[in-house]
């Protein structure tokens, strides 16, 4: 049934996140007692504006309710339809750019069990038992995080609050690929603030009260003028996908590392790695497992040893041969200038770190005494 003359009705799409952005629009009022205006269309965002122009009534439905505003001048009519519109327009905005992951909040949460929370990044056995990489046994220590990121688990870390940096980090390779970072680094609160509330997204320092900012976890100023990079376990380029990517730029997810071992860690392993999953590995099998083992060299601020520079990084990856259908892997463990000088006792040489080539087994035997534990199993005997 059409509208009585002067009653105008201007429908706004819904900004569905799932589908292309569509083209929502707002139409001017062009009646003849506000001048005969061309007809205009703008983008904007937001339920259904009513306006009925010849008894001055406006109603909004902004999806949860009806507003009805009673004026006696067309004019001011106007300018109220227009600021409702505005405010809709920017509500709508905020939601579109978090669908976006332009304004997301990496979440991280801290659990008592990786198997029980987020056990898609961990390999399974013969008899289809998961097997997650050894958890150092201090629970008041090593922090389980399975992080999280745009409301899906990304990967899964443990930290070590006492070194301020992680133990390893967890994930399925999804693809090789270089994405640039639009965030900035975040930190766990859950990490700082034990058990302190649902805060489960990883956000940036300023959020944790002052008193607890940094008591358990690194942040962001640690790295600065220290002479160190911030150094990924799992790396961004591990990655096919923004979102997946963005979710590695967490520092539970880091560790101190000299600028010229960043850069031969991303060729002799992260490149060298990926390039052996493409090739020998069955698509979709790759699970990679990064890690730091710790030093006795710290990012020292103001007198207080903030954060370990970790003495040896090294990853490791299991899947499914392409051909064989049988467990393939690979282990990488890296001495580093830090970890050089503290072996040769010769701070002042100019070391190179050196990266082995070697079974998973072997790196296993390797880690056990670094990390003063009986025995180490990334993969369990799944990999070896």
């Amino acid at each position: 049934m059409p509208r009585p003359d002067g009653y105008l009705k201007i429908s706004i799409l819904q900004v569905d996140g799932s589908k292309p952005v569509p083209r929502v629009c707002m139409v001017l009022l062009t009646k003849a007692y506000m001048n005969v205006l061309h007809e205009h269309q703008t983008c904007l965002a937001a339920g259904v504006v009513e306006v009925d122009v010849e008894h001055g009534v406006v109603e909004v439905d902004v999806e949860h309710g009806v507003v009805e505003v009673d004026v006696e001048h067309r004019t001011l009519i106007f300018i109220i339809i227009i600021i409702i519109l505005i405010i809709i327009f920017i509500m709508k905005l905020i939601g579109l750019l978090l669908l976006l992951g332009l304004l997301s909040l990496v979440e991280g949460e801290v659990v008592t069990s990786f198997a029980a929370t987020c056990p898609a990044f961990f390999i399974k056995d013969q008899n289809n038992r998961l097997i997650t990489p050894t958890v150092l046994p201090d629970q008041n220590r090593y922090k389980q995080i399975c992080q999280r990121y745009g409301k899906a688990h990304r990967y899964a870390t443990l930290y070590d609050i006492k070194n301020r940096i992680p133990v390893y980090s967890a994930y399925t390779f999804a693809g090789y690929k270089s994405i640039d970072r639009k965030g900035s680094w975040m930190i766990e609160p859950q990490i700082d603030e034990p058990g302190a509330s649902t805060q489960k997204d990883m956000t940036t320092s300023d959020k944790v009260p002052l008193k607890l900012r940094g008591v358990n976890q690194a942040l962001p100023k640690d790295y600065e003028h220290s002479g160190y990079q911030i150094g990924h376990l799992y790396p961004h380029c591990h990655n096919c996908d923004q979102n997946q990517a963005e979710s590695t730029f967490t520092l539970t997810n880091a560790a101190p590392q000299d600028g010229e071992d960043n850069t031969d860690w991303y060729g002799q392993v992260e490149k060298v790695s990926a390039n052996m999953i493409y090739n020998w590995c069955h698509p979709g099998t790759g699970h990679v497992v990064t890690g730091v083992v710790p030093s006795n060299t710290w990012i020292v601020k103001n007198g207080v040893n903030r954060v370990n520079v970790p003495a040896y990084f090294w990853s490791a990856f299991c899947c499914q041969h392409r051909l064989t259908k049988c467990p393939h892997s690979k282990g990488f463990l890296a001495l580093t200038k830090t970890g050089m000088k503290i072996l040769y006792n010769d701070p002042k040489h100019d070391w190179k770190m050196v990266t082995e080539w070697m079974s998973v087994q072997d790196l296993n035997g390797r880690l056990a005494p670094l990390y003063s534990v009986p025995t180490f199993e990334v993969f369990g005997n799944v990999c070896v």
